[in-house]
């Protein structure tokens, strides 16, 4: 897979997981004692798909 590819991949799923970021953060029972696990879910993944960038961006640099 070609860098293209793989940043355009992580772009959609950081983009999807911000969305459902949102998502979760308005449908958020605040009631229920996990209620974290979602947003923390989604704050891992795109937290994930930045350090994915990152790596890209270096492999780019060093060729």
């Amino acid at each position: 897979m070609t860098n293209t590819n793989r940043k355009r991949g992580a772009y959609f799923v950081l983009a999807a997981s911000v969305i459902l970021l949102v998502f979760n953060l308005v449908e958020t029972n605040f009631n229920k004692g996990t209620w974290y696990m979602g947003p923390l879910s989604n704050i891992l993944l795109i937290v994930s798909m930045i350090i994915t960038l990152r790596e890209i961006k270096k492999q780019e640099q060093n060729t």
